[in-house]
């Protein structure tokens, strides 16, 4: 038997080498960081003329096109053009051999196929019977000619960069569902109770089992939906090759905890529900990495996410693995800090994200307090460099600053306030000048906060704040500009008592002053909102920056390794705060609720189609270019000034009110007409419009009990007309009369019945109450303007209110 398999073999290896059909090759660029690009292949056929890149390196294998061979080798040889002789350049080994073009010419490759015979597994008829030449102890194979692949190459143009890196989603603070069991805390509903299960303990621990349930797309107020990453993850669903176009392989939104400080979340990852254990920051970025296009990632930061995403970025540079980030995109980062923050922790004001929601500050300022990730928003040192505005002020006029103003003087000429960073933190931790916390309700006082945290919160951003990104990565930060934005906290009287007001600026987002967006030396952009919102009719701020068309514009271009494109809406440059028109301002102090409706139905504010009484609650901005805002009690409206609008304010508890009236213009507010003092109960309504050619003369319609009887309030600084005698008013009265225009007949008439009201009044000039009740007529009209106006309806109607007063 053996010698019969040798004869075999021995005939098998003379018969003469045949071509068994068109063998192919393939030929790929090969990026040293990336490996073999698959996007470059170029296949290599009999009498193909190749275009290939000259002096990179690339992988050559080879496909015999015979089913009877499962691998191949091959010879590649240069042909002279004029001898016709082969000059063998390289052996390809089964599987690929690097090869690298340097001349245009004619090549021939020569063709082997191989066989090689499993150990185990089904095999067939003729792998059975090259077990039987060759014995089943190893992979049996051997080789036979197969065919010549005679092809030209020429130089092609070097393969562009593949597209596009597959995206890391950082949301800002508030920005993940937060669920204990079955009940979801956040969002928070309208039931109330939700907010002070998230507290953490003094350690920093969550009070209760906390996990973390995806990525806040909108959060539902009972009938009523705030987007808050819905379109964007529409968006960047879109770009996936599961769901969208191919832009991109994946992307993977990072939910996180973002109660505890962004060092914990780092390091020790975050519990996911629906994955049932804990993710690594980290390993999502190595996960999406190898899946991706580009075998590197693009993460996109919104918010606090920036900050999370530096230090994500600085502890991969540490590692060695910071190269699998090729762009960083911030988008409303508040990289500084922001006066928002101190406004959230000392009085419970909103952090930003969920403009659009109002909820119990009471609540937010309590359980703030154990938070390293708010601390994380206050004005860092290098804010206070690079601000020139101060964050803190000190009326002169309120008593209770005394201590204050004398502890900490003038940051600027005649203004005490502070505007740097060791006098601020002594501020907030009640240090200097000494004060305790004050009860959970009262939100006018300043909270003093832990030094612990505030410390913590420095430490971060002096780390933070002076990084450099690594050169190879791409970085843009994006800053929204033309919102109205806290950029100082001013402590004044409020209602006789101790209190604070917000003061703002055009150059925000309305939550993220442009400096802090802008703090690295990088691609930086300014997004105009005010003309986006005004001309486009859209409503973005900062909750919902990333889903602007300028930012997914931008993410496109940088995906794409492309300029941005300088579009009306965003520029390299800022806008002149000059250039921001002017707007009417309304605000009002607690306890109330707010809103304005235009001619055509829209609402902005407040709205009153829930119960006022819930701890959450909706707010609307409808009318275009219109903003609302919430601190503490405080409410502001926002609006152009070319529209006409009715104003409503609802009574939400018992106490004084007070409603002001002015422009905001040039980042400055100009106050026409205030009403303070208000009382007000659950029952009472407000209602009122403005003439903006007068604000100054806006008189307010009040029902106080909720009765349906409403009375007129004048403004703080109203002067009634200075009071005419009788014999005045009845002289003005006699000149308007003559000067109708009108028939005599009418006018003898009117004349007639006011000589007869004459003579009564000279009759009874010792009857001081119908002398009042007459006067009282007639200055209400004059000072509503009715009795300039010479129409013998007004007359005429003037002259009965009289006499049925005094008759």
């Amino acid at each position: 038997m053996r010698i019969l398999k040798y004869a075999f073999l021995f005939v098998l290896l003379c018969i003469p080498s045949t071509s068994y059909g068109a063998s192919s090759a393939v030929w790929n660029f090969f990026d040293p960081e990336l490996g073999i690009r698959p996007d470059t292949e170029v296949l290599i056929t009999n009498e193909e003329l190749v275009a290939a890149p000259f002096n990179i390196e690339g992988f050559l294998s080879i496909d015999p096109d015979h089913g009877e061979f499962n691998a191949a080798t091959g010879e590649l040889y240069f042909v002279d053009s004029l001898t016709g002789t082969r000059e063998l350049v390289v052996y390809i080994e089964d599987g690929g051999t690097p090869v690298t073009w340097t001349r245009e010419g004619v090549y021939e490759l020569d063709v082997y196929g191989f066989l090689e015979v499993p150990l185990r597994g089904p095999k067939s008829p003729f792998e059975h019977f090259a077990v039987w030449i060759f014995g089943e102890t190893a992979h049996a194979a051997f080789g036979t000619y197969v065919d010549t692949i005679r092809f030209t190459v020429e130089e092609a143009p070097p393969p562009s960069a593949p597209c596009c890196s597959s995206v890391l989603f950082l949301p800002g603070i508030k920005g993940s569902v937060l669920k204990k069991g079955n009940d979801t805390l956040w969002p928070a509903d309208a039931f109330g109770g939700d907010i002070p299960q998230l507290a953490l303990t003094e350690a920093g621990e969550s009070v209760n089992d906390v996990v973390v349930s995806g990525l806040l797309n909108t959060y539902s107020i009972g009938p009523f939906s705030v987007p808050v990453y819905r379109d964007f993850s529409i968006f960047m669903d879109s770009l996936t090759e599961d769901e969208g176009d191919g832009t991109i392989y994946d992307w993977v939104p990072y939910a996180y905890d973002w109660r505890y400080s962004l060092n914990k979340t780092l390091e020790e990852g975050t519990f996911w529900e629906d994955e049932g254990e804990n993710i690594f920051l980290g390993d999502v970025v190595e996960n999406l990495a190898s899946e991706s296009k580009t075998g590197k990632v693009t993460v996109i930061a919104h918010s606090m996410g920036g900050l999370l995403g530096k230090l994500l970025t600085q502890k991969l540079e540490e590692e060695g693995r910071a190269d699998l980030i090729d762009n960083f995109i911030m988008v409303g980062t508040p990289q500084l800090g922001t006066p928002q923050g101190v406004a959230s922790l000392l009085h419970g004001d909103d952090e930003g994200l969920l403009q659009g929601i109002l909820v119990d500050p009471r609540n937010v300022r309590a359980v703030a307090q154990n938070m390293q990730s708010v601390h994380d928003l206050l004005p860092s040192p290098r804010y206070f460099d690079e601000v020139s505005d101060p964050v803190l002020v000190f009326n002169e006029n309120a008593s209770f600053t005394n201590e204050w103003r004398n502890y900490w003087g003038n940051c600027l000429p005649n203004i005490a306030c502070i505007n740097d960073y060791n006098s601020f933190k002594e501020f907030v931790t009640g240090q200097g000048v000494p004060r305790m916390s004050p009860p959970i309700g009262q939100l006018q006082s300043p909270e003093v906060l832990r030094e612990e945290l505030v410390l913590n919160s420095k430490t971060l951003h002096e780390n933070l704040d002076s990084y450099e990104f690594p050169s190879y990565i791409r970085v843009v930060q994006i800053a929204g500009w033309g919102r109205p934005t806290v950029k100082s906290i001013e402590y004044k009287n409020v209602h006789g008592l101790p209190g604070y007001e917000t003061k703002f600026t055009a150059e925000g987002d309305k939550t993220v002053v442009y400096p802090s967006a802008l703090s690295t030396e990088h691609e930086s952009y300014f997004f105009n909102l005010d003309e986006y919102r005004k001309t486009q009719g859209k409503r973005n701020e900062h909750k919902d920056l990333v889903a602007a068309d300028p930012v997914k514009g931008a993410v496109i271009s940088i995906l794409n390794k492309k300029e941005i494109d300088e579009a009306a809406y965003f520029s390299m440059f800022r806008p002149d705060v000059q250039d921001y028109p002017r707007q009417l301002l309304i605000s009002t102090r607690s306890p109330v609720a707010l809103y304005a409706e235009d001619d055509s139905g829209n609402i902005t504010g407040v709205h009153p189609s829930q119960n006022l009484s819930s701890e959450v609650l909706y707010i609307a901005e409808e009318i275009p270019g219109s903003s609302f805002l919430s601190y503490g009690g405080d409410q502001y409206l926002f609006l152009p000034e070319q529209s006409n609008y009715s104003f409503k304010v609802k009574g939400t508890g018992t106490g004084p009110a007070t409603i002001e009236v002015g422009s905001f213009e040039n980042d400055t507010v100009t106050l026409h007409a205030t009403y303070t003092d208000i009382p007000v109960t659950e029952n009472t309504e407000i209602i009122f419009s403005v003439d903006q050619s007068t604000p100054e003369n806006t008189v307010l319609q009040t029902d106080l009990e909720g009765a349906g009887t409403f009375t007129e309030l004048y403004p703080d600084n109203y002067e009634p007309p200075e009071e005419l005698t009788i014999n005045e008013m009845i002289a003005l009265l006699r000149t308007k009369i003559e000067a109708l225009d009108a028939k005599d007949k009418l006018k003898k008439k009117l004349l007639k019945r006011l000589d007869k009201l004459e003579q009564f009044l000279e009759k009874n000039k010792k009857k001081q109450k119908i002398l009042n009740r007459m006067k009282a007529v007639v200055e209400r009209k004059i000072h509503k303007g009715k009795i300039q106006e010479e129409t013998e309806e007004e007359l005429i109607k003037l002259l009965e209110d009289i006499e049925n007063a005094i008759y």
